[in-house]
């Protein structure tokens, strides 16, 4: 998979530096699409454009016992495109039981139907200046399918989320449109 930092320079962050940055970003309302980036994919857009490595061992301590362990319960990533370099499973029929139907507590940019204002392009994606928060799991969307044991790939449908829309579900007729248009060809 090419990324987009494949040919910049890199940079050694420690835990504490990378968290440092990620507050920087997230408490600037104008570069809050630049935080999840860079949570995301450690590659930070600015002035010295780079990629981030991160050195948990830089600030260690030598003398106190310290041990390190990780557990990531959820790390979530929204992008326009899949990005996976490992195979991917999809399903023929999305189970409903898969639909992200409870709250993560992440809310994406919606621009409403009567939106005419101007617009932005950021990460591939485009918003406008009427755009509204939206929380994720209230737009319609179905599992296509898996890549490894645990990554489950979404499909949203932000075209059919409206303020009377009761589920996150697609129906039958909605679901099988998609197949018939999208998964089987």
């Amino acid at each position: 998979m090419s990324l987009e930092f494949d040919n910049v320079d890199t940079k050694v962050y420690s835990l504490d530096e990378f968290a440092v940055i990620c507050n920087q970003l997230i408490s600037d309302q104008t570069r809050c699409g630049n935080f999840i980036h860079f949570a995301l994919t450690r590659a930070y857009h600015g002035i010295d454009s780079h990629q981030a490595i991160l050195s948990p061992i830089q600030n260690v301590l030598d003398d106190h016992p310290v041990s390190i362990m990780q557990d990531y319960d959820l790390l979530l990533g929204l992008s326009p495109h899949i990005a996976f370099n490992n195979p991917i499973t999809t399903y023929p029929a999305a189970k409903f039981e898969d639909t992200l139907s409870k709250n993560i507590h992440l809310k994406v940019p919606l621009v409403s139907e009567a939106s005419s204002s101007q617009s932005v392009e950021m990460w591939g994606l485009h918003f406008t200046q009427d755009e509204q928060e939206v929380p994720l799991h209230t737009i319609p969307n179905l599992a296509l399918g898996k890549c490894g044991e645990c990554s489950l790939i979404w499909v949203f449908f932000p075209q059919l989320h409206s303020e009377n829309c009761r589920s996150s579900k697609l129906t039958c007729e909605e679901q099988e449109k998609f197949y018939e248009q999208s998964t089987h060809p």
